[in-house]
């Protein structure tokens, strides 16, 4: 889009809106006159002691005589008598009146068409000017400036015409002795702004192209801060919301879920509220909590519809407990279901299906509550608390033992829980074996417990356990596998079954639906929701179609109610512009839901942004592999040799898809800033299958860069992307890569952005807190007697090759790649480089108190202002 003829077309578009003010003014527009005639000293009789008058304008006059009959107006015309108005009085108009002013009027009022002429110039005017913002050749721009100076030429010769015409009536009738006065109107001095608006357009349209000229040197000229204002800015990322955690009442008349801000201030603490909508009418979400605590995990109560939730009212910034509200209010006072003053926290929990129990994970309370021993280590705990009638029972405590009580599931009839044990709650233990129990409840109100299955690595997210025998969930046998759905009987020593997924596709997650369950699976760009009964699939519930779902945080839930399947979930779409809302939909058994209900209304203040564009794109690797990718545009710009900046996701297993989830990835902010963004699907992501993912272990900077690469090469091809304005910009894996691609001998870009980047794969497993999952990425651990595999893909080894400034970004507390990382990078350049330039240029900013995932708000819309002017610097 030509933004620098933003100017000019804005002075065409005010002074048309002018003249067509002053062209259809009274009798039309009543308020705007050229002349108003006093007759409080004349003849005609009135009935008030307010102010007769009759104003002229273009196209006839309008008068109130106060004579009971209110505003009366002639009808429009070019030309009009005066004489005509004595039918709206008692009496006789001013006979010099009639004889001097009304003669020059009915003689001149013809010429007063030119004030319509300049105006259907003004437009064609106008309509140019668009054609000159669009995009179209330079032309459209000089027929423009020709129109406008028309349009301008006529208005200067109508408004010296006015104001003769004018003030010789008003000369005429300020003669006449019972009338007291004539003024001139607000008309003469409209037409005369827009003249000026007029003869200036040129010289706007030359200022915005010199301007745009300034604005390549690396000057922000004002079109450019005015376009910035309608784009989506490093400000409206820091403030933005997230939703999460949607749940289905068990009627499927009601979903609650969280929004929550993504950021916030120094020295405050998390805050979340819940939200209510009525499933199946429009816009009807509404904030049931404060959002002043930390409100989250909701879920509805089978039996009475309550909601359930885990929240730090009783402290903010402390341990959560569990908290209820009536279904009889839905927004009234929370009451503890768990105890507020208790030390530990509640980490998970889950209702039975029959609503009569709640079973939680907890530690032990400490014996002695001595501030010093708060926050010491102790082992979670399953407990369980009856509900039954209301009441809330006593407490007893079901598993207890020396390993952590992860996920937990009820059995359909509610006489068994399934949970599963784990080593602590480190994240690094989940890539230990982790079991699986089933604890019955026998008849004397004893536990009995057995041993199910061990994993050898860990499910993701819990268990559905819809019939009696078996229970289902989804997992990997190795680290890099894509994962799968399996069914595993609930008898003691079980063996599980592999059912479906992870060959060309990727389960993710899963949700029960009583008898049936339904499971969500990743396939390529695009997710489909399936539904099973026990090991059978029935029916693809499911599919999205140019959009993207919320696939973490429970962005969406099911349920059957009779022969119907509800479904709500977290929607939006980078190819619409629509911002994420949550959605409902319902079908019959074997049809697709279609999402045509949208119950919330958030993120309102994209409304008024221009979006970049989000597109599909494929393309094919050196070797031949199908790849798939997003490719964003800046809103309104012809895709053509644009800037651009390859930004690979993190994980690396992750995916970008279609949807408009505007966060800390960089792709949008970006995009809105002018550049073209190309968001690889790189091997070692999710959605094609076990051999897709695999590609990530031990083979960093391999396939995973190439596939980057590759598709940058494509876009070139294709003529969207710039063949030599690249640049590489990413954060965490994406982070790697970037630093990967810097480092590469005759590196292609012209800058890159590193975001915590692991730079060295062997101290990344010695100090990360993941380290099986470094060492698996980075090939084997250096606790091994194996040969370093882990220095080939770490681009510490090849930092002496970096030829162009770089911007190293890093929080000082980022446990999963801690700060030694950027470090290294950073002192390795400053030995090894010996272009000083480079290693002037380069800059390492270190955020203080911030962990692998950004939480202050000043830091986060810090560090993407610095991230896009770095980008500017040396793109564009």
């Amino acid at each position: 889009m030509g933004c620098d003829k933003i100017l000019g077309v804005a002075c065409i578009a005010a002074a048309s809106i002018l003249l067509a003010l002053v062209a259809f003014d009274v009798p039309y527009f009543k308020s705007i006159y050229f002349l108003r005639i006093d007759l409080s000293g004349a003849a005609a009789s009135t009935t008030s002691q307010a102010t007769p008058y009759i104003d002229l304008g273009v196209l006839g006059y309008c008068t109130d005589l106060m004579n009971g009959m209110g505003v009366q107006c002639s009808d429009p015309k070019i030309g009009y008598s005066l004489g005509e108005a004595s039918k709206y009085i008692n009496g006789s108009l001013p006979e010099i009146l009639t004889k001097s002013a009304n003669v020059a009027a009915t003689a001149l009022t013809k010429a007063l068409v030119l004030h319509i002429v300049a105006l259907v110039i003004s437009l064609g005017a106008f309509v140019f000017a668009l054609l000159a913002l669009l995009g179209v050749p330079l032309i459209a721009e000089c027929c423009a400036d020709c129109f406008a100076g028309f349009a301008g030429a006529t208005g200067f010769v109508v408004f010296i015409f006015d104001l003769a015409f004018f003030f010789l009536i008003r000369k005429r009738v300020n003669e006449v002795s019972d009338v007291n006065s004539a003024v001139t109107g607000n008309a003469i001095w409209l037409t005369l702004v827009a003249m000026i608006l007029l003869f200036v357009t040129p010289i706007m349209f030359l200022v915005g192209r010199c301007c745009a000229c300034a604005g390549k040197v690396g000057k922000v000229s004002f079109y450019q801060r005015l376009l910035s204002a309608m784009r989506i800015s490093p400000q409206d990322i820091a403030n933005v919301d997230e939703i999460t955690s949607l749940s289905l009442s068990a009627n499927g008349e009601h979903v609650v879920y969280c929004v929550a801000p993504s950021f916030r201030a120094k020295g405050t603490h998390k805050t979340s509220a819940l939200w209510l909508a009525q499933v199946g009418t429009a816009n009807s979400a509404r904030q049931i909590t404060s959002g002043v605590s930390n409100d989250y995990a909701p879920s509805f109560d089978p039996l009475t519809g309550d909601i359930f939730f885990l929240s730090d009212r009783h402290k903010h910034g402390g341990k959560a407990q569990v908290y209820r509200v009536s279904s009889k209010t839905y927004g009234g006072e929370a009451f503890p279901v768990t105890q507020p003053e208790n030390i530990r926290g509640v980490t998970r929990y889950a209702i039975s299906p029959d609503g009569r129990w709640l079973a939680y994970a907890s530690a032990d309370e400490p014996e002695d509550k001595d501030a010093s021993k708060k926050d010491s280590a102790s082992i979670t705990r399953s407990w369980m608390k009856g509900l039954s009638n209301n009441i809330l029972e006593s407490v007893r405590t079901v598993v207890c033992g020396d390993q952590h009580v992860g996920a937990v599931t009820w059995s359909p009839d509610s006489a068994k829980l399934l949970y599963r044990l784990v080593r602590s709650e480190r994240l690094e233990d989940s890539y230990f074996p982790i079991s699986e129990h089933v604890l019955s409840f026998e008849e004397d109100g004893s536990f009995a417990s057995a041993h199910v299955v061990t994993h050898k690595q860990g499910p993701k997210g819990s268990s559905v356990w819809p019939t009696p025998d078996s229970f289902f969930y989804i997992g990997t046998q190795d680290m890099f596998d894509a994962p799968s759905l399996y069914d595993c009987p609930s008898r003691p020593d079980a063996a599980p079954t592999r059912l479906a997924y992870g060959e060309t596709d990727d389960a993710w997650n899963i949700r029960s639906l009583g008898s049936e369950f339904a499971v969500e699976v990743a396939v390529g760009l695009e997710s489909v929701i399936d539904v099973y009964a026990g090991s059978k699939k029935l029916f693809t519930a499911f599919e999205t179609e140019k959009e993207g779902i919320l696939s973490w945080n429970s962005g969406w839930d099911m349920k059957k109610i009779g022969d119907k399947y509800i479904l709500v979930v977290a929607r939006s779409s980078g190819v619409t512009g629509e911002p994420e809302n949550v959605w409902t939909g319902s079908t019959s058994a074997e049809g697709k839901i279609k999402l045509d209900t949208k119950l919330s209304s958030h993120h309102q203040w994209m409304e008024s942004r221009e979006l970049p564009q989000s597109a599909p794109f494929l393309w094919s690797a050196v070797d031949g592999t199908s790849l798939q990718g997003i490719m964003i545009s800046p809103p309104g710009e012809k895709v053509d040799k644009l800037p651009t900046v390859v930004v690979p996701h993190g994980g690396p297993y992750s995916r970008d898809t279609l949807g408009l989830r505007v966060g800390t990835s960089y792709s949008f902010l970006l995009a809105s800033n002018d550049f073209l963004v190309l968001c690889p699907n790189y091997r070692g992501s999710q959605g094609r299958g076990t051999a897709f993912s695999q590609a990530a272990s031990g083979g960093m900077g391999t396939t995973d860069y190439s596939d980057c690469e590759s598709m940058l090469d494509a876009a070139i091809e294709r003529g969207f992307a710039h063949p030599t304005n690249v640049a590489i910009a990413g954060y965490s894996q994406g982070g790697f890569l970037s630093a990967w691609g810097i480092t590469r001998p005759n590196a292609r870009w012209k800058t890159a952005s590193i975001g915590a980047a692991p730079t060295d794969w062997g101290s990344m497993a010695i100090t990360s807190d993941l380290p099986d999952l470094e060492a698996k990425l980075g090939g084997n651990p250096p606790w091994t007697s194996l040969p370093p595999t882990f220095l080939t893909g770490s681009p510490i080894r090849f930092v002496k090759n970096v030829a162009v400034p770089v911007q190293l970004i890093h929080g000082e507390k980022d446990a999963r790649v801690p700060l030694s990382q950027a470090v290294t990078f950073m002192r390795g350049l400053v030995r090894e480089v010996t272009d000083r330039s480079v290693v002037d240029a380069s800059e390492l900013i270190i955020y203080p108190r911030e962990d692998h995932a950004f939480v202050e708000r000043a830091h986060i819309e810090d560090r993407m202002t610095r991230v896009v002017a770095h980008l500017k610097k040396y793109l564009l």
